[in-house]
């Protein structure tokens, strides 16, 4: 077999195992490996989770010009930062923070990496530690499987 299959349910195993069993099949007299592991990717829940975290939080939570976070309420006039830039600064928090300067000019720029390639108890980790970040500001959150969310991310933290 010259090419990867990855299978990432059991729904899907069941469709696709046919057509796994015909490459191994044919290839078995050259000789064939099979890696069985498990899938470490997050969930579409916990990206959609995170999301709609990051967007309460644009729409909460200001930065005071003495750089602390607050509740819209306490600070409305406040910098607001957007739904890409919460979720940049977090994953920035969560995988240790890096700067550079900045090739056009004064400051820096923070290096931070994506939230795409996150394993699941990396998702977890980041959705727990937006929760705490907003929850101490009185953040509302908006998504309707709040309570979803936290089942499943006790149950990935275990």
């Amino acid at each position: 077999m010259s090419e990867a299959i990855t299978i990432t349910g059991r729904d899907e195993l069941r469709s696709r195992l046919p057509d796994v069993i015909a490459a191994i099949q044919a290839d078995a007299d050259a000789g064939v490996s099979v890696l069985v592991k498990p899938l470490d990717e997050h969930t579409e829940m916990q990206r959609r989770r995170l999301n709609a975290m990051c967007g309460d939080l644009a729409k909460q939570v200001r930065m005071t010009e003495a750089g602390e976070y607050v509740h819209v309420s306490d600070c409305p006039l406040g910098q607001r930062l957007s739904k890409d830039d919460w979720r940049g600064m977090f994953m920035a928090v969560l995988h240790g923070m890096r700067s550079v300067p900045n090739p056009e000019g004064p400051g820096f720029i923070v290096l931070s990496r994506s939230s795409q390639r996150l394993s699941r108890k990396k998702f977890a980790a980041a959705i727990e530690l937006i929760s705490a970040f907003g929850s101490q500001r009185s953040v509302a959150w908006t998504d309707p499987q709040f309570k979803a969310w936290i089942e499943e991310a006790e149950r990935m933290a275990a």
